[in-house]
Formats: structure tokens, C-alpha cells, sequence
């Protein structure tokens, strides 16, 4: 059975972050495009439409730190000596060989991550930086543009309410399938399988823009708030938008 728990990350103590000082090697893929690409040191990476990967510069020497926009499937190559880390706009991973679903897209409200074997951890980004680690079958969804009210106090002064920009998360354990050969919904796409749960229509049109490299105009707000669940592979954008009506 699925469970999700909603709670705010706690800032974690005198965090360091590994800073990319020049870019290397870039992958990428256009909107409606998915691309495999294997990395110099072994791992894997599939990239989803309009993804791009970025590594450093000095990749596979210390650190193996790379840098994602988009969507990415990764297959880490084991290698203690040199840890792993994504990089996306609101949170960094770290790994040290394991397989996992990263989707940071700049126009979304949220960033996600998938464990699909091995162990993550994670560091929100922002003023306040916070930590979790997530097991297999766990996926973290983390709420962009959150803020929560930190109470300051001075002696002799009254209490002072502030805003802190504190990342709001969610830690969902997902069902795992009943068969071997079939995929979960989040990293579905790898296989040109669009799985939709629960979407509603708002961000279901982003999903479709990016796979199908089209621009859809929503007439109304209430459109907005439909909610779909479905599944599509080889259908071609009318057809899903018929099927959809």
C-alpha cells in the first residue's frame, strides 16, 4: 500500500557544497527526443525531452559532479573512491553506485527523485540547507517557492515574525510493480511510456508540450483542474487529446 508523509526538512549542521567550476562535456535532448548517453567513467543516463546534462569539467577525478535541467534515468557505476552528485536547481544528490529518477524541470512547481536501487541522499538548496536520505522504492517531491515563519526574539524587543525560504518535501513509499517487466509510473517514459496518474490538466499540458514539441492553449481556468489518470505509447498527440476529451 502507498503512503506519502508531508513534512518540512530540517536544516542540517554546517553543510558544504561542491561548487562546479567549469563545465565539461554537455548532453542534451530537444523536446519530443529521448536519448541514452554512457559517461566516461561507466554510469548510464538516459535524458527525458528537453533535458540537458552538464559535467564538470575535472569529471571522474575526485568527484563525479554533473549538473541536470530536465529529466534523467541514472545507472551509477559503483566506485567508493568517487562519489557521485546531480545537481538541479533546488536540491543536490550524492551517491556512491546506485539507479535512480531525477526530474528538476525549471517550469515545474516541484522536483522529484525515484530510488529505484541503493541509497540517495539528498541537500535542498536555498538559505536554510536540509538533508534526507530515501530508500528503494521511495520517491521525495520537493515543493518549489515555499516559505515558513521563523519567530525571532530580543531581549527588550517584541517577537519578530520572518519568512524563511524552508523546503517543504514529501516521502512516498511506491508499490512495487507485481511484475519484473513492468516499469513504475515516474520512470515509465524511459520505455516511451507516458503514464498519468492523477495529473491535473495544467501540469498534464507541460508533460505533453515537452513530449510531443508542441504548444497547447488551455481556454478557461476550470480546464486547469481536471484530473486524468491514463496510459499512452505509441499514440500521437490528437489521438491523446481525443482520448482525454
Amino acid at each position: 500500500v502507498a503512503g506519502g508523509i508531508w513534512y518540512y526538512m530540517r536544516p542540517i549542521a554546517n553543510p558544504v557544497p561542491q561548487m562546479m567550476s567549469a563545465v565539461g562535456e554537455v548532453y542534451q535532448t530537444n523536446k519530443g527526443e529521448k536519448k541514452t548517453f554512457e559517461l566516461n567513467d561507466g554510469s548510464t543516463v538516459t535524458l527525458n525531452s528537453a533535458s540537458r546534462l552538464e559535467l564538470s569539467s575535472d569529471f571522474n577525478g575526485e568527484l563525479r559532479l554533473v549538473r541536470l535541467s530536465g529529466e534523467g534515468y541514472f545507472q551509477v557505476a559503483k566506485n567508493k573512491e568517487k562519489p557521485f552528485m546531480v545537481q538541479a536547481s533546488d536540491f543536490d544528490i550524492k551517491v556512491l553506485g546506485t539507479t535512480f529518477n531525477v526530474k528538476s524541470y525549471p517550469d515545474e512547481p516541484t522536483a522529484e527523485a525515484v530510488l529505484v536501487e541503493g541509497s540517495i541522499e539528498m541537500k535542498s538548496k536555498g538559505q536554510r540547507e536540509n538533508s534526507v536520505v530515501i530508500k528503494p522504492n521511495q520517491k521525495i517531491t520537493v515543493f518549489k517557492n515555499q516559505s515558513g515563519l521563523v519567530v525571532n526574539t530580543d531581549k527588550g524587543n517584541k517577537p519578530k515574525i520572518s519568512k524563511l525560504p524552508i523546503k517543504e518535501i514529501a516521502i512516498e513509499n511506491i508499490p512495487v510493480p507485481e511484475s519484473s517487466a513492468t516499469e513504475i509510473p515516474d520512470i515509465a517514459w524511459k520505455e516511451n511510456r507516458l503514464e498519468i496518474v492523477d495529473q491535473d490538466f495544467e501540469s498534464l499540458r507541460r508533460t505533453l508540450e515537452r513530449w510531443y514539441d508542441v504548444d497547447i492553449q488551455l481556454q478557461g481556468d476550470q480546464l486547469k483542474r481536471y484530473r486524468f489518470t491514463a496510459t499512452f505509447s505509441r499514440e500521437n498527440i490528437a489521438q491523446v487529446l481525443s482520448a482525454l476529451q
